[in-house]
């Protein structure tokens, strides 16, 4: 579960598909111990959390 500065961090480099089901971050950043990670994807889908999620994409 990422931690509330996590999720600020990740949803800001996430972008939606058309259909809003998908999202495709260019850079996902994910807090392990005491060190932040990013990573490169090519596609992530949407976790079910119904706060930032959904303005994100729109909905």
């Amino acid at each position: 579960m990422y931690a509330q500065a996590g999720l600020e961090l990740y949803w800001l480099h996430v972008e939606c598909s058309l259909d809003q089901t998908t999202c495709m971050p260019r850079l996902v950043w994910s807090y392990t111990g005491r060190m932040w990670n990013v990573d490169l994807t090519r596609q992530h889908v949407c976790p079910g959390w119904y706060g930032a999620i959904l303005a994100e994409c729109g909905m």
